[in-house]
């Protein structure tokens, strides 16, 4: 029968101690003392060679003591035996000494020879000689209940006869560089030892493991052999939720739930990051120093103690916990026992298992874990639940690394004692399970993994380079030789960086190999090649890698803007009538669409207007020239804002009705093109059907659109708008007045929503206000460009009644003002000027050009000497817009804006997103950098968060695994903004600054909002049904 139990099913008592740091090569069984009876020791436990606890007694540790230091003795020179010798007779002459004050000047002895002979590579007598320092801190080493107290001179006599003095248990703080370590590798850190965020397991109402008394040999109920820890434990279980994973604390006393006057002689925890597959161990042990021998630290059971008075990563190593990685070993780090509280049955909601096989961040020189092992050799009896998705879990690599504790105790055991459940020790005569078993003797070796034998590139556009990795990692515990050869003769223009390597090694424990493979493709089609890999892994010597890859052409972009034209329409929004500003923003973005007309093809926009009542404005067309004559100088014409039967504001607010009406204009657009529904809106609806009722069939009738949707005004209803963009792959903005340097708001919406479904990223987005009453000139604004650029759009804004007071200058990085018909590679940069902006659009030539493009874009205003206040009065008087406020064109100041977006290899993607999006809510923020689908980590992220009152405050974003990041150094920063306890509007603008492959730093801007605020009720009568009351500020409405 196949127990739900994770990894070890092996029920072993051998939880062993905790440990971790970095990965590296693994321990060299050197220098072994061949009589020595202690085969391994785990959590405080000396384990025999027959795999059975040791009851460590006086005359035991005395005689353990005198094989150790006659053995070290034996390896020092001559010069330094004669050294040892008398510092020994000096400490012992006289008889001064008793014999368990000899006994703890014994460890020091031992201490001090492994430091001139040489330990173990992995620390394991330094930890047997740590351990069994710490028993003698008891009068009675096996039933650990009262302290030992020796003489008061012992450290001074020690010290004087030339060993090091003694240092009694400290209660210095550890750890913390480790725990950081833990934190940027996507571990869960510990809560304070004995908080209330530890939960006690329990099964069966038992929590605690069955108790055998010290010189007892009667087993527990079930089970065969002394199976279980020979003093208390108690298990204590922490989910984490971010990062995602679990502790399991094991403390360990001889009196479990005893109180105060309990002591916790031993603690380890193991934490597991179920995302990363990284574990870090813990244990109360105080070493003398990183990488010194250390005892452990006793303290009551219930203190409240901080992880960072444990013991972790180097300074367990010789500690005497022992070496945790040689028991923790395979599928997961835990070594589950059956019918206990550390079992899958009393832990069913614990991410007991992380996503791949675990990696601890142990000591270099301890095991790293490596497997798993292939299916072959396991046993049919086995199979069933030690697979991979098995209850069990896979076995780990069996090699002579894992011939002591692993092998002889917790596999050996359990072959032998406690497996399979139904019948346990049934199986091991069997010939395949000793098979098995035989495996544990066999000579290290490595294990290769490649994780992708084809590297599928996908759809690629024409004239980008994406890149993927070829990786190869080393599982096993020997060193791995990997070579990596082009095959044939690819073609090199369009596999344009082929990773390659010659008799690399990867050591146990190290990172993988990661070699990048990038594909440019020049035309639409399918290409491949191929590459060998070889390695010294007999089960593995060659793979043939394939690449492929599809060219695809620019993906068209068809878009529906949703154009409010109800009565409140015609209201001022700061110094611009809505209406006003939502046709310029909606000229906008038709300009910025694209048509090829040598192909006929390019971008589609259609337009829906809604009222009461909607209908289709405009049907989805093509780009072309005659409908963009026709959007100008009819559909968003200066008269079509003044007539009735076209977009005159009138009436109330049917915004679900025009969702509908926009999605059915989108429903006949093809895989092959991107879609996009703009929604604009002035106010609250309050006629059906209403958004709550439509937002989800559309989605589902459609999946592949994204909406936006853009609040204007302060009567706009943003919960509403954001449960809108929240089931699409869009997002809101909302702004309430068009004034001063959010003048052009409404048109950087529309643009930014361009870049986001065109499939471009934004380079600047600023709107300054100038000073035109002097004749000093001014920078607007620079947009960086780097060779990772293929093209770019670029925007000026400005009130056209003004020019005549300035001159605006957009200067290419090698000085020259750009003019009509101006060239860049021999490519013509194209211009097209409407209402108040106009627009440059300019495709890079190659790289190798880069000096023709690469650089600062630069804006600049030139005043001409014109302003005065009167001359500004009569440029405005037919304006539509109204200057209000303190620093306006009336008192010498313009706005201008300059917005900049490119098509790129080099990308970043922002979210922004909430729990419960209610005031007080935390908001999670992420930011990635890519080069060329790579990430690319070296760079820095800040985030400038607009607060529902319009403060400011910085946000420096985190890419090192700290502060809600969750993997240091993966290209993805990460933050947390929680100041958020008012209701409202969030904006959080993000600039980023990042370093591409070749070296050139990159510009990047992004903004998302945040609505933190219950999502508004859909207006109903009394009834249930609509509202029907005629007044459009119908409080009974309002309220509902």
């Amino acid at each position: 029968m196949c127990r739900t139990l994770r990894f070890t099913i092996f029920l072993l008592v051998i939880v062993q101690a905790v440990v971790a740091f970095t990965v590296g090569v693994q321990a060299q069984n050197t220098g072994v003392i061949a009589n020595d009876p202690i085969a391994f020791i785990g959590h405080g436990m000396l384990i025999g060679r027959d795999g059975k606890i040791i009851k460590p007694d006086i005359d035991f540790i005395e005689k353990t003591q005198d094989i150790y230091i006659n053995a070290l003795r034996a390896r020092l020179t001559e010069e330094e035996r004669a050294t040892f010798d008398n510092q020994r007779t000096a400490l012992f002459k006289d008889g001064a000494l008793d014999r368990r004050n000899g006994m703890l000047a014994k460890s020091k002895m031992i201490e001090w020879l492994l430091k001139r002979s040489g330990d173990l590579s992995d620390g394991s007598l330094s930890g047997k000689n740590s351990l069994m320092k710490q028993l003698l801190d008891y009068e009675d080493p096996v039933l650990r209940d009262k302290k030992f107290t020796p003489r008061p001179d012992l450290g001074q006599r020690i010290g004087a006869a030339g060993f090091s003095p003694i240092v009694f248990f400290s209660t210095t703080n550890f750890g913390a560089a480790y725990i950081a370590e833990c934190q940027a590798n996507g571990v869960p850190t510990p809560p304070d030892i004995g908080s209330s965020q530890w939960t006690l397991s329990s099964y069966d109402g038992n929590n605690k493991f069955p108790q055998l008394p010290p010189n007892s040999t009667t087993s527990p109920p079930g089970n065969s052999g002394e199976l279980f820890l020979p003093t208390g434990a108690q298990v204590y279980v922490y989910k984490s939720a971010a990062p995602e994973g679990m502790c399991i604390a094991l403390p360990r006393s001889a009196n479990p739930g005893g109180g105060s006057s309990n002591s916790i002689y031993l603690d380890g925890v193991i934490c597991l990051g179920k995302t990363t597959s990284k574990v870090c161990f813990w244990d109360n042990q105080a070493p003398d120093g990183p990488g010194e021998p250390g005892p452990g630290v006793p303290f009551p059971e219930g203190t409240v103690t901080p992880i960072t008075q444990f013991a972790g990563g180097a300074d367990l190593f010789g500690g005497s916990g022992g070496v945790c990685t040689s028991c923790h070993a395979g599928e997961n780090p835990y070594i589950m026992h059956p019918e206990t509280p550390l079992s899958q049955d009393a832990l069913p909601s614990f991410p007991t298992f992380s996503t791949q096989w675990y990696d601890p961040l142990v000591h270099p020189n301890w095991p790293q874990n490596a497997g798993p092992i292939s299916a072959a050799p396991v046993p049919g009896s086995c199979g069933g639940c030690h697979s991979a998705g098995g209850p069990g879990g896979r076995f780990p690599l069996l090699t002579s690394t894992l011939s002591g504790a692993y092998c002889a105790t917790v596999l050996n055991n359990a072959v032998n004692r406690t497996m399979p459940p139904s019948s346990p020790g049934s199986l091991s005569g069997n010939a395949a399970v000793q098979s098995f078993l035989a495996l544990c003797s066999q000579a290290q070796r490595p294990l290769a993994r490649i994780e992708n034998t084809t590297l599928n590139f996908g759809d690629v556009e024409i004239g980008f380079t994406f890149s993927k990795g070829l990786v190869v990692h080393n599982d096993g515990d020997a060193n791995l030789t990997v070579g990596v050869a082009v095959q044939g003769s690819p073609d090199t223009s369009i596999w344009t960086d082929i990773g390659v390597a010659a008799n690399v090694t990867i050591k146990p424990g190290d990172p993988p190999l990661v070699l990048r493979q990038e594909f440019k493709p020049k035309a639409p089609g399918v290409a491949s090649m191929q590459l060998l890999v070889t390695t010294n892994d007999s089960t593995l010597a060659s793979q043939a890698i394939t690449l492929t890859g599809n060219g695809v052409s620019p993906k068209p972009l068809d878009s529906v803007l949703i154009l409010d034209r109800s009565g409140s329409m015609a209201d001022p929004a700061g110094d611009v009538n809505k209406i006003e500003a939502l046709r310029s923003a909606s000229q906008l973005y038709a300009d910025l669409l694209r048509f090829d007309p040598i192909t006929g093809t390019g971008d589609k926009l259609g337009f829906v207007k809604y009222n009461a009542t909607n209908s289709d404005y405009m049907p989805l067309g093509f780009m072309d020239g005659a409908l963009r004559n026709a959007i100008q100088s009819n559909f968003m014409s200066a008269g079509a804002i003044a007539d009735p039967t076209r977009i005159q504001p009138s009436g109330r607010t049917g915004i679900g009705g025009a969702m509908q009406g926009g999605a059915n204009m989108l429903a006949s657009s093809g895989s092959d093109r991107n879609i996009a529904m703009v929604l604009l809106t002035d106010g609250a609806e309050n006629e059906s059907p209403f958004i709550g009722d439509v937002k989800d069939g559309i989605m589902t009738g459609n999946p592949r659109v994204k909406i936006f949707s853009v609040g204007l005004g302060f009567a706009v209803e943003p919960g509403k708008l954001q449960s809108i963009t929240n089931v699409s792959d869009g997002y809101h903005q909302v702004v309430d007045q068009l004034t001063g340097t959010t003048l052009f708001d409404l048109e950087s919406f529309y643009f930014k929503i361009f870049t986001n479904a065109a499939g471009l990223n934004q380079v600047v987005d600023p709107t300054v206000l100038v000073d035109i009453s002097t004749l000093n000139p001014t920078v607007i604004e620079r947009a960086r460009i780097v060779t990772s650029d293929r093209s770019a759009t670029f925007v000026i804004l400005d009130e056209p009644a003004l020019r005549k007071f300035y001159t605006l200058e957009f200067v290419s990085p090698k000085g020259d003002v750009i003019q009509p018909g101006t060239t860049i590679g021999g490519v013509p940069i194209q211009e097209r000027t409407n209402l108040n902006h106009r627009i440059f659009r300019i495709v890079f030539p190659d790289p190798s050009q880069a000096s023709e493009y690469a650089g600062d874009w630069m804006l600049q205003l030139k005043p001409n000497g014109r302003w005065s206040p009167d001359s500004v009065k009569r440029a405005l008087a037919d304006s539509h817009t109204h200057f209000t406020g303190n620093l306006t064109p009336y008192t010498g100041f313009v706005p201008i804006g300059f917005m900049a977006a490119v098509t790129t290899d080099y990308w970043l993607d922002v979210a922004v997103s909430a729990t419960t999006y209610l005031p007080g809510d935390e908001v999670k923020i992420n930011a990635r950098l890519s080069d060329r689908g790579w990430p690319a980590p070296d760079g820095k992220i800040k985030v400038v968060v607009t607060l529902a009152d319009g403060s400011q405050q910085n946000l420096d974003l985190r890419d090192d695994g700290l502060d809600g990041d969750t993997t240091a150094a993966d290209a993805t920063w990460s933050g947390w903004f929680a100041d958020t306890g008012k209701a409202g509007n969030y904006k959080f603008l993000f600039k980023a600054i990042g370093r591409n492959m070749r070296g050139e730093l990159v510009p990047r801007e992004d903004s998302r909002f945040v609505t933190l605020k219950p999502i508004e009720r859909t207006p109903r009568d009394p009834d249930g049904g609509p509202c029907v009351d005629a007044c459009l500020k119908c409080e009974r409405c309002r309220r509902q």
